[in-house]
């Protein structure tokens, strides 16, 4: 009996607290407006596009991207490491989908030499292709069967202040009736820092 007086108690109580909420009152003022998005302004990816369209017309492009995060260097042996940057033209830039860098290293820091590599490059060509602005995307190694390329990352240097510096060349050869050819070429100092594990132990 006395268990059910408490269940009653409590019930009336619950009820009691819906039935005292009154009409809601006006919406406040809104809240004031978040900072804009914008990466900070570390280093460089800077070079020189050589561009000719296949009519043989050249255009000559130079290019400065000068924003994003620390690139990453993870250590997979005791002599092996893969590296990762991007670099973009525009502080507010969140994807690959203006001007912009993005390198992928494997370094043998034992003898200094590049293993493998993976560069991408856009590149704004601005109202000099049939009078009109161009964003052009080159990619190293191509994905493209009709495209050989030959890609060449130089003067490859880690400071004991974390910043990565090197040059970079690239060729790209586009095949079809007229063999047309680009050259990239430039250099990078940027920021980088090791790959932290998102897995803990002993939990």
């Amino acid at each position: 009996m006395r268990n059910l007086l408490k269940v009653a108690a409590l019930g009336s109580l619950g009820l009691w607290l819906i039935s005292c909420r009154g009409k809601e009152g006006p919406q406040g003022p809104p809240g004031p407006q978040g900072p804009a998005f914008s990466l900070p302004r570390d280093g460089y990816v800077r070079g020189t596009a050589i561009v000719n369209d296949n009519s043989g017309r050249r255009y000559v492009k130079e290019f400065s991207y000068e924003y994003g995060f620390s690139g990453i260097v993870e250590r997979h042996n005791q002599d092996e490491h893969s590296i990762s940057f991007q670099r973009y033209a525009d502080p507010t830039s969140v994807a690959f989908f203006g001007p912009a860098a993005s390198f992928y290293l494997i370094w043998n820091r034992a003898n200094n030499t590049i293993t493998s590599q993976s560069i991408n490059l856009t590149i704004l060509i601005s109202g000099q292709i049939g009078g009109r602005d161009s964003l052009l995307y080159f990619s190293f190694p191509p994905s493209s069967s009709n495209v050989t390329n030959t890609t060449e990352v130089s003067n490859l240097a880690l400071g004991a202040n974390g910043r990565l510096t090197g040059r970079f060349l690239a060729i790209c050869e586009r095949g079809g009736d007229n063999l047309v050819a680009d050259t990239i070429q430039g250099s990078f100092d940027v920021a980088v820092q090791p790959a932290r594990s998102l897995l803990r132990t002993g939990q």
